[in-house]
This record gives C-alpha cells, structure tokens and sequence, in this order.
C-alpha cells in the first residue's frame, strides 16, 4: 500500500531533516524550506497534507511570508489539509491560520506523536471529503437504486415522515408550491448536510 504523502515547510534544515527522519516509516515525505519551493512540491507531488512553519525567508522572525504561503496552498488546492507550526508563544498565530483554513496548528517543540495523531486524522478526514465529493459528482438525483428497501404507504405526495433515528422520508409529488419533488434529491440533501 502506498504510504501518505506529506509536505513538510519548514526553513530551519536541521528541524526538516529531524520531521523526515521521525515521520518517513509512515509517509511520503517531501521537504521545502520556503514558500517558491513548497508550492513547486505541491503542483509536483500532491501531498495531501502540509505542515508549514509560518516563520518563512526571507523574514523567518515573523510570520507574514508564513500566512502568504497558507493562502497560497490553500488557493491552489482547497482540499489540502494544513497543520501550522507556531513560535511558542504564538498561539494567537495559530489561531488566526485556522480561521483562514488551517487545520490544526502545534507551538515548537513539536511533539511527534502528537504530529502523527494529528497526521493521519487529516488524512483520514480528506479521504472522507474526498468521498462526499465523488458522491456527490457521481450521484444520479433521478435513480433510486439502493434507496428503495420495502413498499410501504407514506401518505399524501409531498409528506414527511419519521423512519426512524431522526431520518426523514419525503414522498414523491409536489410540494406546497406546487413544485415536484424528487425524493433522491430530498434524501441526499437531508443526509449530506
């Protein structure tokens, strides 16, 4: 089975080499020490998951080239998973990355263990949003195959009807619009929100 691929961003090359070493047994790891590099190694190797230094050249004691590199990753691919590495005392840092589409984010030192946990719940959470996307793509809303279990009356066209553990079942007609419904569109709608 092929292992994850990761990219790891970070200028300090003792700290890259320290990341591949502890983390090469379980991914794919890529390396970039600035942000040129790492979206270089993105448009090459497609990682699915980034940790970034935010503290980036050509100014490593702040973090501006660090947020310009998130935007950047994120803007070419929406769907990567970004774990950002903070200053110790840079929690607000972290913070602020999450809300521009970090995933998570971890203060120096890093734990690798804790990295790993946090590595492969990325992973797994992008396999599933990958998932929902594919369903989505694929899915035929005027097909009911392997929606339809049993005939049963459901009453009215148009009516919802409890089926159990909070599941709703609308019937095929119209609504109170007058406007048709499709009960796939319906079903999918209620189970992907």
């Amino acid at each position: 089975m092929d292992k994850p691929r990761i990219l790891i961003i970070e200028d300090d090359e003792d700290v890259r080499a320290q990341m591949k070493w502890a983390l090469n047994a379980d991914y794919e790891v890529h390396l970039a020490e600035d942000r040129r590099t790492a979206l270089e190694v993105l448009q090459r190797e497609k990682p699915g998951v980034v940790t970034l230094d935010l503290g980036l050249p050509p100014s490593p004691s702040d973090t501006r080239e660090g947020f310009l590199a998130l935007s950047d990753l994120l803007q070419m691919d929406p769907h990567l998973k970004l774990l950002v590495i903070t200053g110790q005392h840079q929690k607000e840092s972290g913070m602020l990355a999450i809300g521009l589409g970090a995933f998570d984010f971890f203060s120096k030192p890093v734990n690798i263990d804790a990295l790993k946990v946090v590595l492969d719940r990325a992973i797994h959470v992008q396999d599933l949003e990958r998932g929902r996307r594919e369903l989505l793509e694929t899915d035929d809303p005027d097909s009911f195959e392997g929606i339809i279990g049993e005939e049963f009356d459901v009453g009215p066209p148009g009516v919802a009807i409890e089926v159990g553990s909070g599941w709703r079942l609308l019937g095929w007609g119209s609504d109170s619009r007058g406007e048709e419904k499709n009960p796939r569109q319906s079903l999918a709608h209620e189970f992907l929100r």
